[in-house]
């Protein structure tokens, strides 16, 4: 019996797991066989001075785990003989048992009637020495050793976080030893690459989020369980004994690392991969449809690799319209010559245009009434190659008859009809990984270079027998419509011919085709939802000062974006909120359901009754209401959100990033300035100067501040509030050291925060902080309780200031500390004073403005009951008509 090692790799050098491997788990092993999937830091050339064999995949198929599988598998059945033993590891795991043991325990197994061995897997967590078990991280146990049979197979389905053992396995026995030791958490280096690499791929929620949690973590020292890791364990493995547990990093340091890391990685793609072009020019309907249809194709690749590009020619205004109000990026051009000119004349210019504008290394050309199965881009991009023009297979509606390699099958005729969810099952069913010359031309994958050295498409059909002339001497003869022609795809693809340019079709990249959907329905009105609506209680501030609101609104729409804003007055007290509610709910509502409704609407979370619509919701939680009314309004607003953001990383953890997002809001752009440095050493506010800004009342923690000014006879206090006449309710002797300000400018809180040594911020329920944020621009620190983003930090020092449940502890520590803060360099670290915070909520609601394309799901069951009898009956008649009517 052999021991054949099973191994995927991905840039494994830099992180030193594939080292690692190779010296701990190669003296295991009587055969290594490895997967690389792509890798460009020299992980393919160290494997494959260690390993039997190495594969090298022909482009990044992140998504594609198991289809790799199934290549490997195949090639250790070819080497290997019926009952010998699969270990699959990964690149940064090891087994520090030895040889021997390792023999004895799967000899024991597969004696006994088993065919596969599950063995316990160990997280390693920010350390060495420490791994985790709380949160089902001590809980995997993975089917690592597989007994060598013709009957192994892995299924040719897409996508991550699938069963990663073959098909085929008849009986498995649960050993408690030896453990399997992961390596992939062991710093918080590698714990933010993998979230971000995760995140670029498009994964989102619980998976995702629980790699960056450490809500309730536990930890226990590597030692405990020394029995189970094997022989080899103390001369293997480096550890120090006496190290203590990793620090817990609050949420938002957490969420901040993964932000820079995915903004550094997409910033490194130079530019996109593939760019996919669809024309369009008279339908909404089919422009809205096959812009979800793109969105999904651009998710088979990593963030910033696939360029989506419509080229809007001879388009209607209805369609010029709804291309700019809802972000889709587009080209508008004006190909025809003259209204009497043949249509597809103008589509090969269009095409031609759209290859020459295009980004991408390589060019995707779509029909603007086509629908992707999963992997399709992938799938073409992993054939990609200069010398050959790759097209997906088809599957036809049938109005027309299809051509080579396409299948006639109805899924719907039209958006509204189609049913993807049995598209996407016969996809996999007829899939294959193959390919073969010739096919059709459209979907079809063209390297750009070599696209434009041949001249592209001729501007037409060419006129029938012409096409020699054509390709010998570049002569073109186009045909008018209703002459006997040769189609502009054949006369490209005879050029591509002609130098050397093959035409092969994909056979599991699958894709179906309405059939001349546009073009059927160009005359058919829409009733598209378009552009975003922003819904909250006022767009400014109380005293007029800049907020998100007004300023995204005024972002969104500089851009091109259709806004619209649903806003009435500000709230004075509980009647004239809940007056307030019921008024914006009801003007709201009018308000989004006149005209065209929005795609997306953006609200408060807390001033607002759940609104019902055909649209997304993404709802901004911004405070903590204090009352049971107002909690009530914002636990139904959330509960109704297709997403909530937040600035309280806390309360993001605690939804375990399930429809929740962490967001800071950044500062208006007179805050950017840095101020000049203040001139302090430490313990030099012996007598401070301190400053509160909100309002005299519970909701800013009043009662508690109030107290602190008690407390504190040697402060100088100035207190600022939002209102004209609500009552700090001080003694006599108090107010002869406070000075009162209110409704103050922008820039008259800005010099304030200037003069003040520090800032209070005593609410325990506002989770925006904005006065802090802003005070720390001007170099101000802040002491603070632990509320909102800075309080998510936890009680303690930083750079801003002072986190204290005990805001009079807090002081004293900030008193004897001043001078070792550096608050402007915190907020400059978050983007909260730059383009680049404001930035980070624009790209937020063009995701989600995207996101709400891809709400259209599948029909309801009495329509798709319907479609499928039209179907047949559609099918029946066709087949008489060409049988036995008018034979083929």
């Amino acid at each position: 019996m052999k021991i054949i090692g099973f191994l995927q790799v991905r840039n494994e050098i830099e992180s030193g797991h594939l080292e690692r491997f190779l010296k701990v788990n190669g003296p295991l092993l009587d055969a290594l066989f490895v997967y690389d999937d792509f890798s460009d830091d020299g992980t393919f050339e160290l494997a494959s001075k260690h390993a039997t064999k190495v594969i090298r995949g022909e482009s990044r198929q992140f998504g594609h785990e198991l289809v790799n599988k199934s290549l490997l598998l195949s090639e250790v059945k070819n080497f290997g003989q019926e009952g010998d033993a699969v270990l699959w590891l990964d690149a940064d795991e090891v087994l520090y048992s030895s040889r021997a043991e390792l023999e004895d325990l799967i000899e024991d197994a597969f004696h006994s009637g088993y065919d596969a061995i599950e063995l316990p897997h160990m997280n390693l967590w920010r350390s060495s020495d420490w791994f985790r078990t709380d949160d089902l991280y001590d809980d995997l146990r993975p089917v690592r050793i597989w007994r060598l049979s013709e009957a192994l197979h892995f299924p040719h389905k897409p996508g991550l976080h699938q069963q990663m053992h073959p098909q085929g396995i008849r009986a498995v026995k649960r050993l408690q030893a030896p453990v399997v030791v992961h390596f992939g958490f062991a710093s918080t280096e590698l714990i933010i690459a993998k979230h971000a690499n995760y995140r670029r791929h498009w994964q989102s929620g619980y998976a995702l989020h629980r790699l960056i949690s450490e809500r309730g973590r536990i930890l226990q020292h590597i030692t405990t369980r020394e029995s189970q890791l094997g022989s080899r364990f103390r001369s293997s493995h480096s550890f120090e004994p006496n190290v203590s547990e990793p620090k817990l990093l609050a949420p938002a340091e957490w969420y901040g690392l993964s932000d820079r890391a995915l903004a550094e990685m997409v910033r490194r793609v130079q530019k996109p991969k593939v760019t996919v072009v669809s024309l369009i020019y008279a339908s909404v309907t089919w422009l809205e449809f096959q812009y979800a249809e793109l969105l999904r194709l651009q998710k088979d690749m990593p963030m910033g690799e696939v360029e989506i590009l419509f080229l809007a020619n001879d388009a209607t205004p209805e369609v010029l319209a709804f291309l700019r109000e809802n972000d889709i990026p587009f080209i508008e051009i004006a190909t025809k010559l003259s209204p009497q000119e043949w249509f597809i004349n103008s589509v090969y210019r269009a095409y031609n245009k759209a290859v020459e504008v295009a980004q991408g290394e390589y060019v995707l050309l779509v029909n603007s009434d086509m629908a992707y199965a999963p992997g399709a881009l992938a799938t073409l991009m992993r054939e990609a190659s200069p010398d050959v023009f790759l097209a997906g297979r088809l599957v036809e509606l049938g109005i027309m008859p299809t051509g080579k390699f396409g299948i006639e099958k109805d899924f719907g005729s039209r958006p509204k009809k189609y049913r993807r969810q049995e598209f996407a099952k016969y996809a996999m069913k007829i899939s294959e990984r193959a390919s073969r010359e010739g096919g059709l031309y459209m979907p079809l994958l063209v390297n750009r270079s070599k696209f434009l050295e041949i001249g592209g498409y001729p501007e037409g059909n060419l006129r029938d027998g012409t096409l020699a002339a054509y390709l010998q001497a570049g002569e073109a003869t186009y045909a008018v419509q209703g002459e006997p022609s040769v189609p502009g795809d054949v006369s490209l693809i005879a050029k591509a011919s002609q130098a050397g340019i093959a035409h092969r079709t994909v056979f599991d990249s699958i894709t179906y085709h309405f059939q001349a959907g546009e073009r059927r329905d160009e005359n058919r009105s829409s009733s598209a939802a378009s552009g975003l609506a922003v819904v909250n209680d006022s767009l400014v501030g109380i005293n007029g000062e800049p907020v998100l609101w007004g300023q995204l609104c005024q972002r969104l729409a500089h851009e091109g974006i259709r806004v619209r804003n649903a806003s009435v007055g500000f709230p004075h007290g509980l009647a004239q909120a809940l007056s307030l509610t019921a008024r914006l709910f009801v003007k709201s509502q009018w308000q989004l359901r006149r005209g065209t409704k929005p795609r997306l609407i953006l609200a408060n979370a807390t001033y607002q009754i759940p609104l019902s619509g055909p649209w997304r919701k993404i709802f901004v939680r911004q405070d903590m209401p204090t009352t049971g009314g107002y909690k009530l309004l914002q636990r139904l607003a959330l509960k109704t959100a297709d997403q909530v953001v937040a600035n309280d990383a806390e309360y993001v953890a605690s939804t375990a990033g399930l429809r929740t997002q962490w967001r800071l809001v950044p500062l208006a752009e007179m805050w950017w300035p840095r101020p000049a440095a203040r001139e302090v050493s430490a313990g030099a506010a012996v007598n401070p100067k301190l400053l509160f800004v909100g309002a005299f009342n519970e909701t800013k923690g009043w009662s508690r501040l109030r107290e602190l000014i008690t407390e504190t006879p040697n402060v100088e206090w100035t207190l600022v509030s939002k209102y004209a006449d609500d009552s700090p309710r001080l003694e006599p002797d108090q107010l002869s050291r406070v000075r009162i300000l209110r409704k103050l400018s922008a820039q008259e809180l800005k010099d304030e925060y200037l003069r003040a040594d520090a800032v209070v911020m005593s609410s325990p329920y506002e989770t925006q902080n904005l006065v802090s944020l802003e005070a720390c621009s001007q170099g101000t620190p802040v002491l603070t309780t632990p509320t909102g983003f800075l309080g998510s930090f936890g009680c303690g020092r930083y750079e801003f200031g002072i986190v204290a449940d005990d805001l009079r502890d807090g002081l004293a520590e900030l008193v004897s500390n001043y001078g070792t803060f550096n608050p402007r360099k915190f907020v400059e670290e978050f983007d909260l004073v730059s383009e680049a915070g404001w930035q980070r909520w624009t790209d937020l609601l063009r995701e989600e403005l995207r996101a709400s394309f891809l709400m259209m799901g599948e029909p309801i069951y009495i329509v798709k009951f319907v479609s499928r009898l039209r179907a047949y009956g559609v099918w029946l008649i066709r087949r008489i008509l060409r049988n036995w009517v008018f034979p083929v």
